[in-house]
Formats: C-alpha cells, sequence, structure tokens
C-alpha cells in the first residue's frame, strides 16, 4: 500500500469534521476564511456535505456544530494538478502570500522575488484572497519561469538557510555561554559564599 498520504491522495473518504475548519476548506476567492488550506485544497480535491451532525453526537461535546463531509482526491499526478508549477515554489508563493493577507502582492511578495519585475503588475495590487487557486499557480510560474529567477531563487534561498543556520548557531554559542556563566557564578557562590 506504501504511505499513509498516497492511499488518501488516490482515495475518496467521508470523515466529520467542525464547521470551522469546513469553512475554510471550502472557502472561496474573496470570503473572509478564504486561506492557504483553501487554496490547495480546491487544487487536490473537492468536498460535499453528506449531513449536518450535531455537536451532541461528539464526547466532548464542542462549541460549534459539525459535518460528515465526503472528500474525494483528483485522480491526477503532482504535476497535471500544479500545471508544471514547482510544489515548493508554490508553496513559498502561498506562504509568503499569506502571510501577510491583508497586503497587496506587491509587498507580501517582496522577499522572494528573484527580481523586482519577476512580479506580473497585473497581480502586483491584488490581495491573496483575491486570487483564484489558478491565479496562483499563474503567479507561481511567472515568478519563477525564467533560468535567472530559478538561479537567483536557488541562491537566495541557500543565503537564507546559511544565514538563518548562522543566526542558530550564533544563539546556541550565546546561550551556552549565558548558561556556563551562570553555572560559574553558582559554583563561585557556593564555594566561597556571596560577593
Amino acid at each position: 500500500m506504501g504511505s499513509p498520504t498516497a492511499f488518501f491522495t488516490n482515495a475518496s473518504l467521508e470523515i466529520p469534521v467542525l464547521r470551522p475548519f469546513l469553512q475554510r476548506l471550502t472557502a472561496r476567492p474573496g470570503e473572509r476564511q478564504y486561506s492557504r488550506l483553501s487554496v490547495v485544497f480546491a487544487l487536490y480535491g473537492s468536498c460535499r456535505i453528506v449531513k449536518k451532525l450535531p455537536s451532541s453526537v461528539f464526547y466532548p461535546v464542542p462549541k460549534v456544530d459539525a459535518a460528515l463531509v465526503h472528500i474525494a482526491f483528483r485522480q491526477a499526478s503532482l504535476r497535471e494538478i500544479l500545471r508544471g508549477a514547482d510544489p515548493h515554489q508554490f508553496r513559498t508563493v502561498l506562504h509568503a502570500a499569506f502571510g501577510q493577507r491583508r497586503k497587496m502582492l506587491r509587498s507580501s511578495l517582496k522577499p522572494i522575488l528573484p527580481h523586482p519585475a519577476a512580479l506580473p503588475e497585473h497581480f502586483a495590487s491584488l490581495r491573496p484572497q483575491q486570487l483564484s487557486p489558478e491565479d496562483f499557480l499563474d503567479l507561481t510560474n511567472a515568478i519563477f519561469s525564467s533560468p535567472d529567477a530559478q538561479r537567483e531563487s536557488a541562491q537566495t534561498l541557500h543565503e537564507s538557510e546559511e544565514s538563518q543556520e548562522e543566526a542558530r548557531h550564533q544563539n546556541a554559542e550565546q546561550f551556552l555561554e549565558d548558561e556556563i556563566g551562570e553555572l560559574s557564578r553558582i559554583w563561585r557562590k557556593e564555594k566561597h559564599g556571596d560577593y
């Protein structure tokens, strides 16, 4: 059977879900609950409510209603679903866009752009909740389409990872120095009394 993920991506299933999660799962562009989850799920599958469930069928009883939903996953390859977009780049665009959902894409995507001209002008003044899942695929392909953009993106990602690793290393060194200093003060106090 392989991994559980492989099982679920080739199947349909019925599961109970709480209403707030269901709203985020099925939200459409422009709706308040529209999020990364909505975009990804719209591309990978579809769901329909089989029946509504009262909160009393759960223990402990939640404060919100639930529904039994039928989820059907698309029977297509990842490449077909993402229309050729790189999955990591697509995820990067979604995280950057929805990480600052009230900002226009020209601001929220600035840190991930390989160069300023990479963002198509017709996307620049939009907010993430205004884009359809297909728009996000088009945006990802537009941003990372040229070989120069791909090279710069890889270099930026590498530099970002290096700086994060360096910061973690410095933080770890500082933490160890602080801890050693504190242990040394405790040892002196126990050995020699207050100073």
